[in-house]
């Protein structure tokens, strides 16, 4: 059965609802000023009501929503005619698979220093650049490996992606993870055949997660305090809408930009070994907005968006957004096709609203990738009783 009961527009919404709604119903409400572990974060926002604000957070939805509805009206990315067939993943688990067993090898080896530093410091994103997209690969194949009659392959897949998820807590990516573990959920729920009291308890584990990765949060400061479960759980997409409120608030945007920070982007995915210079010429086109304040890390959707395109650009961005992911979500008829809509449909509610474009951008782009080396994989036919991959 083909029919999708949760789609990628849920997860945006709930991501768009964490990210951007809550900070402006805390910063507008007067009840939030006097809360003690709020404090730090007031002092970075106006508590003036700002229309600009409210005017995109409202449209952001909407816009998202018109080029996933347009994106009905067009082909189908990779149509089910012109899929390759196989028999199962059998060369995919035999050459593809060791690979990435070598990758995390390598890994343990030569990066031994930075397992469990995010626990004391902040995360280091050159070591976890390497590890997270070894998580995708892992999660990508695990993915596609769920369909197919070779358990021994599919345990063997999630035992290593557990392995990497172990790795990325310990240095302060528990949202890299908890990208993986919705993109896993998300596929049972519309492809696994489940009980309905497997389905709740299933529903019922996600809306817990976030209290348990908060614990290890706590974890990681040192707050024993559980009293403060609260204020963490907030806090991430509040630290994150101090540089949209810091953007807007000074009136320092316009309404169609140059794409700068997304050419640099797409630019950064040619590899170093390939461009030798790439740091470099980078950094020269780089451009950095003095507006935006970003105390905590975290750049917001709002801020990335606006600043990147416009505000009217960001908003037609998303829309280009949702019409991709419309597409993706029409294709997803056969197990390559689902195992990509579900990674990609994993990034929405986290990733694409508190991280920056450079991460944004190389990770759809190896997961397009992955679709064309499976792809080609499976292009070597071993009998004729083919399965569609």
């Amino acid at each position: 059965m083909n029919t999708i009961k949760l789609n990628h527009t849920i997860l945006f919404y709930l991501g768009w609802f964490y990210y951007t709604a809550l900070p402006i119903v805390f910063a507008y409400s007067t009840c939030c000023e006097d809360i003690d572990s709020l404090r730090v974060w007031f002092e970075y926002i106006s508590t003036q009501v700002n229309y600009y604000m409210i005017g995109y957070v409202i449209a952001i939805p909407l816009f998202f929503k018109i080029g996933d509805f347009l994106s009905q009206f067009g082909f189908k990315y990779l149509p089910r005619t012109k899929l390759p067939r196989t028999r199962s993943l059998k060369l995919a688990n035999w050459i593809v698979l060791p690979i990435y067993c070598l990758f995390l090898v390598f890994y343990f080896f030569f990066t031994p220093e930075v397992f469990f530093t995010g626990y004391t410091g902040g995360i280091d994103a050159a070591a976890a650049g390497p590890i997270s997209t070894l998580e995708m690969l892992y999660l990508f194949h695990y993915l596609v490996c769920i369909p197919d009659k070779n358990r021994a392959a599919s345990h063997l897949t999630g035992f290593f992606l557990l392995i990497t998820s172990i790795i990325l807590i310990g240095m302060g990516g528990r949202l890299y993870v908890l990208s993986t573990i919705i993109s896993i959920a998300f596929y049972h729920w519309n492809w696994v055949p489940m009980k309905a009291i497997i389905r709740r308890r299933l529903f019922i584990s996600i809306m817990l997660l976030p209290i348990l990765l908060v614990a290890v949060g706590m974890w990681r400061v040192g707050d024993s305090n559980f009293t403060t479960v609260g204020f963490y759980l907030f806090a991430e997409p509040l630290f994150a809408s101090i540089s949209s409120f810091t953007l807007l608030q000074h009136s320092n945007w316009q309404w169609l930009s140059y794409p700068n920070d997304f050419i640099v982007s797409i630019l950064n995915i040619v590899p170093s070994i390939l461009w030798p210079d790439k740091s470099l010429v980078l950094s020269t086109l780089t451009k950095v907005n003095p507006t935006i304040e970003a105390p905590f890390g975290a750049v917001g959707i709002i801020a990335s968006s606006v600043d990147t395109f416009g505000l009217f650009g960001g908003l037609c961005f998303i829309s280009i957004v949702g019409f991709v992911m419309g597409h993706v979500r029409k294709s997803a008829s056969v197990p390559l096709m689902k195992a990509m809509y579900s990674v990609l449909a994993g990034l929405l509610p986290f990733m694409f609203f508190r991280d920056p474009y450079l991460v944004q951008v190389k990770v759809v782009f190896t997961v397009f990738l992955l679709v064309l080396l499976y792809r080609m994989l499976s292009s070597f036919k071993f009998s004729k009783n083919s399965k569609v991959i």
